[in-house]
């Protein structure tokens, strides 16, 4: 039985209730909806005992759907860690829906001019559509994507999403002719700190959504780039944002969401908004990273971003205390080149071990390189190369179509290669073609080699 309740737990697990085994919880894999309107990637996790998961939004409009393309909820540290606001019934006379749960602020996604989504049209036909152009699942990380150009009139957004054990990186982009107030809302649950210096702030209370808060405050603008701590008793978020663009902090409390795992039916928890604001702006790219490994010591120590639409790419440099991984998006068809990763791929993401890559996934494209490693497609799609928690490796062809997959990566020398079925065991011995220090696999749609030491 799947666990599916928005407010509740994500699409993130699925339990095994046979009577005479028990009840127990079994990792399920990452899972896409595309026409219901969203992707799942799953990771296992570093930090607790049960696997966690990403859901970004995209898909048509439906009758009881959310001005809500692009957000993302997050079940990460056991637990659901970045709510959607949920709803609650009865729809008339309810004075919580048009002020904050159909509202896009109360959602983790990004509102412009103060204004929601144009999500319906006239009689309840949809006008709203989001287009999934990644879905990209592994065993230990995953990427997803989608875009908009229908959610708000003339500004086109995309969001890129990186999943790992240890945390979720995310590149937003905003695109328009015309400038516009962009606030970027993050609902993660605790309470939210910061360095910064913060003001009490007012908003227009005609506005739905803001005017919901009970109480608000703002930090003034800066482009440094800065660390938020969401802390629940003994668990710790931290938000890293990239610096480089005008950014002014708003964080908002009074948010509230439905908690369907909570032992009161009507209880509304709340949850702290944090707004990232860049006003008059036409074109803009949010880069950050939302580490959930809840250590002594962070595992993100750092984030910078570097790109623009005219540049055609944004990139994310994501320093952990192992090394400094690297999240991509191409903005328009190309092979481009920054911090040490070539690729003419749409997505890709590399994750190091000091100087080492321990992990290589390419979307959209024929080619990754980083780090004196590679990974290389006989057709565009998707291909992957990823170092697994108990330290084999596994190179895959998520594609629909089949490939030639070419690796460059040290790592692999001398290892044994064999098939890896749906369920993850081990089959027949896999020959593989060398060529030099390459090694090239011919691999059916779907299909995963599995790498380990001899």
């Amino acid at each position: 039985m799947m666990s599916f309740k928005f407010g509740g737990n994500p699409t993130s697990l699925m339990y095994d209730l046979d009577p005479n085994a028990g009840t127990t919880i079994v990792p399920a894999p990452s899972v896409n909806y595309p026409l219901v309107g969203f992707g799942i990637i799953r990771t296992p996790s570093s930090s607790g005992k049960l696997p966690q998961g990403v859901i970004l939004s995209c898909g048509p409009t439906a009758s009881h759907g959310h001005p809500d393309k692009l957000q993302i909820d997050l079940f990460a540290m056991d637990d659901v860690l970045m709510p959607s606001p949920g709803i609650n019934f009865p729809y008339d006379k309810n004075i919580r829906i048009p002020k904050w749960y159909h509202t896009t602020l109360s959602h983790n996604d990004l509102t412009v001019d103060e204004k929601s989504q144009e999500y319906l049209g006239t009689n309840s036909r949809s006008t709203a559509h989001a287009d999934q152009t990644v879905y990209a699942p592994a065993s230990t990380v995953g990427m997803e994507r989608a875009w908009t150009n229908s959610a708000y009139p003339g500004v086109t957004m995309d969001r890129a999403v990186f999943m790992t054990p240890n945390y979720l990186a995310d590149i937003y982009g905003a695109f328009s002719a015309s400038p516009h107030k962009y606030d970027f809302a993050w609902h993660i649950r605790g309470d939210a700190t910061t360095d910064l210096k913060f003001n009490p702030i007012t908003f227009d209370q005609s506005i739905n959504g803001y005017n919901w808060f009970t109480s608000a405050r703002a930090a003034d603008p800066s482009d440094k780039s800065l660390t938020i701590a969401s802390t629940q008793k003994d668990k710790v978020a931290r938000l890293h944002l990239a610096g480089g663009v005008s950014t002014q902090i708003i964080i908002g409390e009074g948010g509230i969401y439905v908690d369907d795992t909570s032992s009161d039916p009507g209880h509304k928890p709340t949850c702290p908004t944090i707004i990232q604001r860049r006003d008059n702006t036409r074109a803009t790219i949010y880069g950050n990273a939302l580490d959930f490994s809840n250590g002594k010591g962070d595992y993100v120590k750092d984030v910078a971003q570097e790109g623009s639409l005219d540049v055609g790419y944004g990139i994310l440099k994501v320093t952990t205390k192992t090394g400094a991984d690297l999240c991509f998006a191409a903005y328009r068809p190309g092979n481009y080149s920054s911090n040490g990763l070539q690729t003419d791929g749409q997505q890709a993401f590399v994750e190091m071990n000091g100087k080492e890559p321990q992990a290589l996934y390419l979307a959209g494209g024929k080619s990754l390189f980083a780090g004196g490693a590679s990974i290389t497609r006989s057709g565009s799609g998707l291909a992957f190369v990823e170092k697994t928690l108990d330290g084999n490796y596994i190179v895959g062809n998520p594609s629909p179509t089949d490939a030639t997959v070419t690796v460059t990566l040290p790592a692999l020398k001398g290892l044994n290669a064999f098939a890896l079925d749906a369920n993850n065991q081990k089959g027949t011995a896999v020959t593989v073609a060398m060529a030099g220090t390459a090694m090239s696999l011919p691999l059916k749609a779907g299909a995963r080699v599995l790498f380990v030491k001899k």
